[in-house]
C-alpha cells in the first residue's frame, strides 16, 4: 500500500453504536472516545492536543519585497499549504468516520448534522473546512453525552461500586468494568469525583473468589490494608495467568 492509500484508509470494522436515550450514550460515551480513537489509527493525531499544529509547521508568512527570497518563500508556501490539504482530508475522513459510528436517523447521527451544517455566525464560508466542521460535531456530541452532571456522577459511582469478581467473565470482567467506569467518572471532571482509598476498597472488597482471596488477596492486604488497587489488579492477574499456563481454570 503505497502512501496515499494509507493516507486514504478508512477502517471498515470500527463499531458502531445505537443509543436509544440519552441515558445509553452516557453510559457508553467514555468507551465509544476510546474506541473511536483507535479505529481511526493513524489519524488520531487529529484529536491530540498541539499534534496538527506540529504536523502543520511554521506558517511562512507574507510574501517577502526581496525578489532573491521570493522564489524559496514560494516553495515554502507550496509545501504549507499542501499540508493545509492533507491534513484537512484527513479529518474529512475522521468525520465520515464519525457519522458512521452511529446509524442513520439516531439522535447522535441529528447532532452531528445539526453541528455541520451550522457554521459560526460571520465565518466565511471558505473557512468552513473539515477540520472545523470534526471539531464542532466532536465537541456536540461530547457536550450532549459525556457524564458531567452530579446524577451523571452518583449513578457511575452506584456502579463501580457494585463491581466484584463473580459475574459472567470473572476477575477479566472485573478488572475491565472497573476501568471504564473509572474513566468515565474521571472524564466528569468533578473534583474528588472518587478518592483513591475509595478505589483502593472497590478492588479489595470486589475480591470474592476465595482461592484468589486465600492466594493473593489475604497476603497482600495483610502487609498493607490499603493496598494500591493497580497492585492488587497485577498481583491477581499474575496468579491467574500462571493458572491459565498450567491448564487451570
Amino acid at each position: 500500500m503505497d502512501s496515499e492509500s494509507a493516507d486514504r484508509f478508512v477502517p471498515k470494522d470500527f463499531p458502531i453504536y445505537t443509543w436509544n436515550s440519552k441515558q445509553d450514550g452516557k453510559d457508553q460515551y467514555a468507551r465509544f472516545a476510546s474506541e473511536f480513537i483507535s479505529s481511526i489509527k493513524h489519524l488520531r493525531y487529529l484529536l491530540e492536543p498541539g499534534a496538527v499544529e506540529r504536523r502543520l509547521g511554521e506558517h511562512p508568512g507574507p510574501q517577502p519585497a526581496q525578489a532573491a527570497l521570493r522564489k524559496e518563500w514560494k516553495e515554502e508556501m507550496r509545501d504549507y499549504k499542501r499540508k493545509v490539504d492533507k491534513i484537512d482530508e484527513h479529518f474529512s475522513t475522521a468525520l465520515g468516520t464519525l457519522e458512521n459510528s452511529f446509524h442513520f436517523g439516531t439522535a447522535p447521527r441529528h447532532i452531528i448534522a445539526k453541528a455541520i451544517n451550522n457554521p459560526p455566525p460571520g465565518l466565511p464560508v471558505n473557512q468552513w473546512n473539515y477540520q472545523r466542521k470534526f471539531e464542532a460535531a466532536w465537541e456536540a456530541l461530547r457536550a450532549e453525552y459525556q457524564p458531567s452532571t452530579p446524577v451523571d456522577l452518583s449513578q457511575l459511582r452506584e456502579q463501580i461500586f457494585a463491581l466484584d469478581d463473580q459475574g459472567p467473565g470473572g476477575f477479566d470482567t472485573f478488572r475491565s468494568e472497573f476501568h471504564r467506569l473509572h474513566a468515565e467518572i474521571l472524564a466528569t471532571r468533578v473534583p474528588d469525583a472518587i478518592l483513591p482509598r475509595e478505589l483502593n476498597g472497590i478492588v479489595r472488597e470486589g475480591i470474592k473468589n476465595q482461592t484468589v482471596w486465600g492466594l493473593v488477596g489475604y497476603r497482600l492486604y495483610e502487609a498493607d490494608p490499603n493496598a494500591p488497587w493497580e497492585r492488587t489488579f497485577e498481583a491477581v492477574a499474575n496468579l491467574l495467568t500462571s493458572f491459565r499456563s498450567k491448564g487451570m481454570d
